[in-house]
């Protein structure tokens, strides 16, 4: 077999069955492209996910579970993700949560083409502007293409830097300020899951281009005209509300294709005016703690899936 178009590194814990609908999804928008997918299964418990192992999906052990700290999920994740890139056998790569979804078809071969035509070193989703706290204009771990022909893979270390954040935090909240106030002194101080790609390289010469995500500026904390006005006033760097031009849509698609999945507020993104995907967050988490039904999360994405593969 050919070399692969891309490798896609993902991190299995309590996702199987929304893992599996990925990898099928992915084939069937891409029937012609050659893509491996590199799973590390970061939950020992589970030997599920060695069903999926085949030719162009391989399973590789995870590693330890990080048992203290509140960060002890993202320093987890973290390390299966750098056991993963330390794997990867082809040029292009792509990070990507098992639970989010790209729904353009082809998408394989017009992404490789936009990471040659225009020198791209990273082809990303952003984290979505409703977490106020994390890194702009740059890419998150969710969905993160990368060229390892231009980024060096020994700087490519997604292990968090938390503390001092948390340190940050926990002082802010000390401080007797309005709700409002607090949360734009907070804004970008997180240092999450691939903070250290985000400093090594947000000011380097290297391009990337982004998806456009969903939002609704007036939702949340600015539900008001006034706050929303007030935001955009403020500097970049303590407004809840980014000011990029066309770092946003309020556009959704996933309310006219399908209202299950709209309903559970996952973040959509776009990409050229067309729908690219669409990330469903903590499901594991929720499920395990009885918030939601994963089964039925999984109905509506095998339901939306088949539709999408129909096309």
């Amino acid at each position: 077999m050919s070399d692969p178009i891309f490798t896609i590194c993902t991190v299995a814990y309590h996702n199987f069955s929304l893992l599996q609908e990925n990898i099928q999804l992915t084939r069937s928008l891409n029937p012609s492209a050659h893509i491996k997918w590199l799973v590390v299964n970061n939950d020992i418990s589970d030997s599920s996910i060695y069903q999926l192992q085949s030719e162009c999906v391989h399973v590789i052990d995870g590693v330890p579970r990080v048992t203290k700290g509140s960060d002890r999920g993202s320093h987890h994740h973290a390390a299966a993700l750098n056991r993963a890139i330390a794997a990867v056998d082809s040029n292009l790569c792509l990070i990507l949560d098992p639970d989010f979804y790209i729904v353009r078809p082809r998408w394989a071969t017009d992404v490789e083409k936009h990471l040659q035509d225009y020198n791209l070193a990273f082809f990303v989703s952003v984290w979505h502007p409703s977490h106020y706290k994390k890194y702009r204009y740059f890419p998150s771990v969710h969905c993160m293409f990368i060229d390892l022909k231009k980024v060096e893979r020994v700087n490519l270390d997604f292990t968090p830097e938390l503390d001092e954040a948390s340190r940050r935090i926990d002082l802010l909240e000390r401080i007797p300020v309005p709700r409002l106030l607090r949360a734009c002194l907070k804004v970008g101080i997180s240092r999450d899951t691939g903070y250290k790609i985000f400093a090594q390289y947000y000011r380097s010469l290297l391009l990337h281009d982004e998806l456009v995500p969903v939002w609704d500026p007036n939702s949340s904390l600015l539900r008001s005209r006034l706050k929303s006005l007030i935001m955009k006033l403020l500097p970049d760097t303590v407004s809840l509300h980014p000011q990029k031009k066309g770092y946003y849509t309020p556009s959704s698609f996933l309310s006219g294709l399908s209202p299950k999945l709209s309903n559970l507020q996952c973040e959509e993104f776009f990409w050229k005016s067309s729908p690219f995907a669409f990330h469903i967050r903590g499901v594991g988490r929720a499920s395990r703690s009885g918030c939601i039904d994963q089964g039925e999360i999984t109905d509506a994405v095998s339901s939306f899936v088949s539709g999408i593969s129909a096309q």
